[in-house]
């Protein structure tokens, strides 16, 4: 799956980018090979990968340290020597600390959620035990604290902290909240359990919430890699004389997180700085900031969707090879669809703000007077009103004035073949007269937009508003043609008033909302002739 870095967009969904079907006997090394390939093919689209980003699988993980160089280092194809390497500018004073080469190819991170599951499920184990100090963080204390305290404290029950599903990540989060730590301070023997979540809170804080700051995943995720080293390096020193006897029959591995998680930890922490270092540099862009990016589970998530599309009676949860590229490839149609509805909807909201906020102003703002053939707003204040007309057509002109023998003689043959731009400079002046309409915020000003609302009504109310109104629905059709009556009726406009034309395709935008019933009525009165 490839997600997709945009800083204007940072909830971009990802999509499918290769699916295939391997043995289980692949090794570290050719997974590395395949994570090259890629990385130099996207290169050539001039796509640049930043990261890949896995679970704890013990290849993945070796294959990740081969990449970075975390204490693992490639002797036959050193990436080091590629043409694309980044260098990163370290002080000298981190070298104690920092233990993550300068130059880097591509960076790499242990999937948040397995890490944050995997710690927790630590706790959960019956041969290992959490050793720190003189304390031992354990699921007991709080159980505990679900059974001594109120749930309006805490928020737990005890599925939380004896989930039947131990890759669940809800449960996970639960134990994490800040109400949780604060509420174990009144449990005896509770300060090992505060620390270790304050360890799993912390890599939450680093690499999964989305509303955490740069400098405080920094923060965080450093904190959980001192905790660990500090941990590790007392388990070391201390003799097994000055612990109780019962965790001295055990290997000091098993009163240590497992080996994956600390590497996980600590690989993690190191990219996250690197890259921070490297958009300071400005090597990288800032959208490569989004540290919640950088998970697998989108992976996680093609599976779901893949299982899910079994048939209604079918208790079969696995597929073959073939099955599931069949079923990815119907997820990716699926997802382009997605994407492109939810571009569309944002243009269609982005409009209907404008169209509503101006309409309610004029319902506000002026009265309704009917006519015999139209209908206008007018203000109390008619010389004032035209008085502002003339300064908004002004300031509305947008350069027209050199281009407009152009536009008027374009705009009247509008093919197929340039319906494109056309949609993209109507969507453009959309966009651009939003300001004008937050601009407006007087009486006066309301009052010109009334006017041009009424005339581009009239002049648009003789026309045939099917094909228009069928045009701006289908922006992404370059077939369909615009009705010459239309086109015609546009030249018409230009040719009479080119300093208002920019304005009167503004207030179009507003009519096709307002006259949505009046065209389907037009549409069944053409079925039935």
């Amino acid at each position: 799956m490839m997600q997709p870095l945009i800083e204007s967009k940072p909830y971009t969904s990802p999509f499918l980018l290769a699916a295939y079907g391997i043995s289980n006997t692949f090794k570290a090394i050719d997974i590395l090979n395949r994570w090259i390939w890629i990385f130099e093919t996207s290169q050539e689209s001039n796509v640049r990968i930043v990261a890949f980003s896995t679970d704890c699988d013990p290849r993945y993980l070796l294959a990740m340290r081969l990449t970075t160089g975390f204490f693992a280092k490639l002797t036959n194809t050193p990436l080091y020597n590629h043409n694309n390497i980044l260098k990163i500018h370290l002080p000298k004073d981190w070298s104690g600390w920092f233990f993550m080469p300068p130059h880097q190819v591509l960076f790499c991170f242990q999937d948040s959620i397995h890490l944050c599951a995997k710690l927790r499920n630590r706790m959960l184990s019956e041969t290992a035990s959490l050793l720190i100090g003189n304390g031992e963080g354990s699921i007991q204390v709080l159980n505990e604290l679900i059974e001594t305290k109120s749930k309006f404290v805490h928020g737990l029950v005890k599925t939380d902290i004896k989930p039947s599903d131990r890759q669940n990540y809800k449960s996970c989060h639960k134990i994490l909240r800040e109400e949780v730590i604060n509420a174990l301070e009144d449990i005896d023997g509770s300060l090992a359990t505060r620390i270790y979540l304050r360890l799993l809170r912390s890599v939450a804080l680093a690499y999964i919430d989305h509303n955490t700051s740069i400098i405080d995943r920094i923060y965080h995720s450093w904190l959980a890699v001192f905790i660990c080293r500090i941990w590790q390096t007392w388990l070391h020193l201390v003799h097994k004389e000055d612990i109780s006897a019962a965790h001295s029959q055990m290997s000091k591995e098993n009163l240590f997180i497992t080996v994956p998680a600390h590497f996980s930890i600590e690989m993690n922490a190191h990219s996250l700085v690197a890259i921070c270092l490297l958009v300071h540099q400005q090597d990288l862009p800032i959208s490569t900031l989004r540290f919640p990016n950088y998970h697998s589970q989108s992976c996680e998530a093609t599976f779901r969707n893949s299982r899910s599309m079994s048939g209604v009676f079918s208790t079969v949860v696995n597929f073959t090879t073939e099955q599931f590229l069949k079923r990815a490839g119907k997820l990716s149609v699926l997802a382009d669809i997605q994407n492109q509805s939810e571009s569309e909807s944002e243009k269609i909201t982005e409009m209907l703000q404008v169209s509503s906020f101006v309409r309610a102003q004029f319902d506000r703002k002026f009265k309704k007077v009917s006519y015999d053939d139209d209908e206008s707003y007018l203000s109390d204040n008619d010389e004032s009103s035209y008085k502002f007309r003339s300064e908004i057509n002004t300031a509305a002109n947008l350069d027209y004035d050199s281009s407009c023998d152009d536009e008027t003689e374009n705009v009247s043959s509008i093919s197929a073949s340039d319906t494109t731009n056309t949609h993209e400079s109507l969507l453009t002046l959309s966009s651009d007269s939003l300001e004008l309409s937050h601009a407006a915020n007087n009486n006066e000003t309301y009052e010109s937009y009334s006017l041009l609302f009424d005339k581009a009504k009239h002049n648009f109310s003789t026309s045939s508003k099917t094909s228009f109104m069928h045009y701006e629905s289908s922006p992404t059709a370059p077939n369909q043609t615009i009705n010459k009556e239309i086109s015609a009726t546009i030249n018409n406009i230009a040719k009479e008033d080119s300093q208002d034309f920019n304005l009167w395709l503004y207030c179009l935008l507003f009519i096709k909302d307002e006259e949505q019933e009046e065209t389907v009525r037009f549409r069944e009165a053409n079925a039935k002739n």
